[in-house]
């Protein structure tokens, strides 16, 4: 193990029983934001928007039109869980990148690893060896797997590379790539709460405030903090690594890096499309995810996109006539 063990040891412990406990299905933390989420002026906007957020899959869920309320309240619930990972995350990495202080870049990687990959990482092997296991993985399909995989394995080579091998968190370039990734992905997490009092996918207050503030900041963040600076931060820490243990390891840390900037470049992807849909929606008056499900499903493509509207079953028509 690194010199660093003992330093961490605590506060990953202290992570991953935390987060353990904003998980449970019993805890408090579930049982509150899902009381607070069917009251009856929250249940109409959480339903419909975290119907929007898996709107892209349900060509890949059996049975997605029948799915029941409590599960998109459910699935709201466990999305709330992101305001505090990434906000710890973000502001302890923040510390760490500000006063070139390697002890909190090492809390961060902590809160990254410990309060959300390992769980997350449980969760799918309890559900494949225990199926139907746990939601959210009980319901998502493979593709949901592979994206939310290939979203952690950036966190999971940080710190495992901290923990067992050499301190990194000592390389400034170390400091700032965990801030600006666990930043990038703030600006989404802190619109989660939001999604109680208004539609995202319909014109309104939160739908203005998500098209002309949130989406452009989230787009920003993402080229800025996942592409222009994580590619010359990855390269200049592929040399760090390799002058400590090697050409063969710096490439296959290199190979998970590279795997990150493909969910970052899917990412991107969806959201670009929710804001060309959102400005049209706002604009020109069209329906979100209306046009793109019909063109995406004529072209036989499997894009994944988070937009969405329409989600009622259909209903078989009579004489010609919708019933």
């Amino acid at each position: 193990m690194s010199t660093t063990d003992t330093s961490l040891v605590i506060p990953f412990t202290c992570c991953v029983i935390g987060f353990m406990f904003l998980h449970a299905e019993t805890g408090f933390f579930q049982t509150t934001i899902r009381k607070i989420a069917q009251s009856p002026q929250h249940k109409k906007y959480v339903v419909k928007n975290m119907k929007a957020a898996v709107e892209g899959l349900r060509d890949f869920i059996p049975n997605f039109d029948a799915w029941p309320d409590i599960s998109f309240i459910n699935y709201f619930a466990l999305e709330m869980i992101t305001v505090p990972h990434h906000s710890l995350g973000a502001f302890a990495a923040f510390l760490g990148y500000l006063w070139d202080e390697p002890y909190y870049t090492r809390i961060a990687l902590c809160i990254e690893f410990g309060g959300m990959d390992v769980i997350h990482f449980g969760q799918m092997i309890y559900t494949i060896l225990c199926p139907p296991g746990v939601a959210p993985f009980s319901k998502w399909p493979a593709i949901a797997w592979i994206l939310l995989l290939l979203h952690h394995v950036i966190g999971t080579l940080g710190f495992c590379i901290e923990f067992f091998l050499f301190p990194l968190s000592s390389v400034p370039e170390l400091r700032e790539v965990v801030f600006l990734l666990l930043f990038a992905q703030l600006p989404d997490a802190l619109l989660t709460p939001f999604k109680m009092f208004g539609s995202t996918t319909e014109d309104g207050p939160l739908a203005r405030f998500n098209t002309f503030c949130m989406l452009p900041v989230s787009i920003a963040s993402a080229l800025y903090c996942r592409f222009y600076r994580y590619v010359p931060l990855i390269l200049s820490l592929m040399e760090t690594v390799e002058s400590h243990y090697g050409y063969n390891f710096s490439m296959f840390a290199g190979v998970v890096s590279l795997l990150f900037l493909t969910f970052s470049a899917f990412a991107l992807f969806m959201m670009l499309s929710d804001l060309y849909e959102a400005l049209r929606m706002i604009l020109m008056g069209k329906s979100i995810g209306k046009a793109t499900r019909a063109a995406s499903r004529s072209r036989g493509s499997s894009v994944v996109t988070r937009s969405g509207e329409g989600l009622s079953p259909k209903i078989p028509k009579r004489n010609g006539k919708d019933e």
